[in-house]
Formats: structure tokens, sequence, C-alpha cells
């Protein structure tokens, strides 16, 4: 077998491979001397059957089958004597394979670059530290009160956060149509998604009090039939209702189930769900800027079928997410795959840099420590025997449990050797970093 290697590109490579036709030819004449011992041909019994008829009846298609497992074993063959590590499946191109020509073909592939890592040492990376304030435990409580507020009604106007219960008829030159009208109607002032303009016209409605309004629906409203048309409301205000708060004292713990209850436990149970919170919110920054750091330090070259078999997993997961959001069927086509490549080349280089560091230091899952990670992961589910299990059962469920726990050796390992920045962040900024780079834009 000759094999000769081209480099067509930065990771493209081309091989060439030339079987001679006797290694064919030996080959095949092994399998048709077994053949003869088991063909069914008429007139011939079993074992009897001349080598000649056998070869002109199964010749071509046992040719072919030994070409076919000439090229498996001799691609395999190849890139080991080339000692190189193709990315997928190679492109296969026969340059000649009728009998007496032997075997020749190219294979096309690409492979996995050669990462030299930047030392750890050189690496900076921020680490975010927050201090739960009592201002934060302050507001987490009043969101709770929120959550779990009641409603008491009331005679008086209506006014933003109160709720309201009304009847209302809608007509559009006078006609009515699809949803124009409803009875019993709840809503919350200012937290509604109505017409825009119908929640304006309820603020200062008196129970048993009747309002109409001309309104004129959005262009692009999702009902076609009624996008850009005037319309005219008929309202009905049957009651109004206040906001009532559980007290922090008795009403909020009895909802938390804090027994004894009380503001100081109250308190006490809100602030150790944002420290929870918190340090689970910081294990990922950190992690994240452990990886960003690594990918900033040592840029390479990626393989096109890596990148792109990534954007293709990442756009399906968004699709499936779209699909379970809207509740209905969309086009795939509405998420080109282009819309991930930066994020998929990203995923790509982290993957192969964490790989690296994973060999050459040499990092390894013992069974204790997957049997810790599987339960630690179980905890927060009603039957964790049964989910312990289920991991078990799957050795690719595994797999991404043992990938999660090599993934944190080498963020510890990192953290161990880099020159670090502690970032002091409020509680708000760590847990909602997209709004607060937007209000600082906005500033």
């Amino acid at each position: 077998m000759q094999v000769s290697l081209e480099t067509t590109g930065a990771l493209e490579r081309r091989i060439t491979v030339e079987i001679p036709e006797e290694n064919i030819a030996s080959e095949l004449q092994q399998r048709l001397v077994k053949l003869t011992r088991t063909a069914r041909i008429d007139g011939f019994r079993v074992g009897k059957v001349p080598m000649k008829l056998v070869q002109r009846r199964y010749g071509e298609q046992l040719r072919q089958e030994v070409l076919d497992d000439i090229l498996r074993s001799s691609y395999a063959e190849a890139i080991r004597k080339e000692n190189v590590r193709p990315v997928g499946d190679p492109a296969i191109e026969p340059l000649a394979a009728a009998p007496g020509q032997g075997l020749i073909y190219q294979a096309s592939f690409e492979i996995y670059p050669e990462i030299k890592l930047v030392p750890a040492e050189d690496l900076q990376i921020t680490r975010p530290v927050c201090d739960i304030t009592d201002e934060d435990v302050d507001s987490a409580i009043q969101a709770l009160q929120q959550r779990y507020r009641g409603w008491e009604k009331v005679e008086r106007p209506a006014q933003r956060g109160d709720r309201l219960e009304i009847d209302f008829q809608g007509s559009i030159a006078g006609q009515p149509f699809a949803g124009s009208h409803a009875s019993g109607f709840t809503l919350e002032l200012g937290a509604s998604d109505l017409l825009p303009g119908f929640e304006e016209v309820l603020v200062g409605l008196e129970p048993g009090a009747e309002r109409s309004v001309d309104l004129t629906f959005p262009a692009d409203s999702q009902n076609s039939d009624l996008a850009g048309k005037p319309a005219r409301f008929l309202i009905q205000c049957l009651s109004v209702s206040k906001p009532v708060l559980p007290s922090l004292d008795e009403g909020l713990p009895e909802r938390l189930g804090i027994e004894p209850g009380g503001a100081e436990e109250v308190r006490a149970r809100v602030r150790a769900s944002l420290e929870s919170e918190r340090n689970e919110r910081l294990q990922t920054r950190v992690k994240t800027g452990v990886m960003q750091a690594l990918f900033e330090a040592n840029p390479m070259e990626l393989p096109k079928a890596l990148v792109h078999a990534e954007a293709r997993s990442l756009r399906d997961e968004a699709y499936r997410t779209l699909v379970l959001r809207s509740g209905k069927q969309e086009r795939i086509e509405i998420l080109p795959v282009e819309l991930f490549a930066d994020r998929a080349r990203w995923r790509v280089a982290v993957g192969l840099i964490i790989g690296e560091l994973v060999r050459t230091i040499g990092f390894a899952v013992s069974s204790s420590m997957l049997r810790s990670a599987v339960e630690s992961m179980a905890i927060g589910f009603e039957d964790a025997a049964t989910m312990v299990k289920w991991y078990y059962e799957d050795r690719k469920r595994l797999a991404s449990v043992e990938a999660l726990i090599l993934e944190n050796e080498v963020v510890n390992w990192v953290l161990s050797r880099a020159t670090i920045k502690e970032q002091a962040l409020p509680f708000d900024a760590l847990m909602n970093p997209r709004q607060t780079d937007d209000q600082a834009t906005a500033s």
C-alpha cells in the first residue's frame, strides 16, 4: 500500500492511497472459495458448484464488497501511518477501482489543531464577589409579599395596582367581532396585556360605573382581520379590589411554611436563600470567566466541521425552546444556523482547550467522584434514588456528568495559578447582568 499526504489548507488534508491489484485479487479469491462451499445454484449440489460459475454469478458483487472493506481498513491504516487526527468522516473520491487497476482513492478531511497553551500563570481573571445587604433582603421580602398578596374589595375609584372585575362589549362599525365581549373579566391595572389605551380608561372607574372608549388596534396585531381598525368598547366595572400584602410577622411566615413564624425567622430564611442563589451564580460567573480567559489567550484555527455541527446543535436547541414557549410549530428556517456561528466557535475552542488540559495534566474522574456528583444532582428530586439509577442506566448520561466534573477540575486548577482580580458587585448586578449592562448603556 502506498500513501501520500497533502496539506490543502490550515486544517484541511488530502490523503491518496494506492492498493495493488494483487491484494484485491487475493482477498477476492479467498471469498470466492469460501462461497463455493455454501452457494446454492440449480443443477448442482451444495459444495459442488464450479468456481467459474460462482465467479460469473457473484464475482462483481464480491469484488465491490472487497473494495469497500479494503477502503475502510486501508484508510484507518493510512491515517495511523501519517499520524493525523481526522475530524469526522472523510470525503472519499475513488480514482481507480476497475479489475486490473487495483484501488486508488483520495480521502479529504480536516484535522484537529495542534494546541500550545499559554501558561495558566499568565492569565488574568476577574472574580466577582457579592455581599448580601439588608436592602437586598428587604427587596426579596417585598417581592414575596407581592407574590402572596391577597385582595380586598373597596368602594373607591380604581388606581394602579388594583384588580378589577369588568364586563365589556366591543364593536367595529357597530358590529361585534371575535373576542369582542367578556363577562366577569378580571385584570390587574398595570400588569395586563390588553389593547393599548384600554387600561388607561379603567383608572378612576368606580364599582357600578360604565364608560365607553374608542381605540384602534395596532397595525401589527396578531389578528390580521383587526389590524389597524378602530373599535368602540362599552365597559362596566363590577368591582374594585386593592392588594393586601401578608404581614411579615404572621401572614408571610405561614405562606412560607416557617414555624415558629416571625419577622426574624423570615429574614433569616430569605437571607439564606439569597446567599444560596448568590453562591451558585458566583460559581457560574467564575467558571465562565476562566473559560473566556482561556479562549482569549489561546486563539486557534478551528475545524469547520466541528463548528458547523455545534452551530446546528445550538440552533436545534433554540428551536425546541421556541416551539415550547410559543406552543406552535415554527419553520426551523426562521433560525438560520449562521446566527449561532460565533457561539459555536467559542464552545468548540473552549472544548478543545479543556480537552488538552485534561490530557496534559492527567485529570481523571474516579468512581467515587462520579457517584458523589450524580447524587448531588439528584438531591432536588422527590425520588433521588430513582434519579441516580436513571443516570447509571445510560453511559451517555454519565459521560455528561464526567465532562462537568472535568470542567470544574480544570477551572479550579487554573484559578490556583492565574492572577485573580476581585470585582465587587451588588446582588442585582450579579443576578441580572444583562439588565445592568442595558441600564449602564442607557445612562
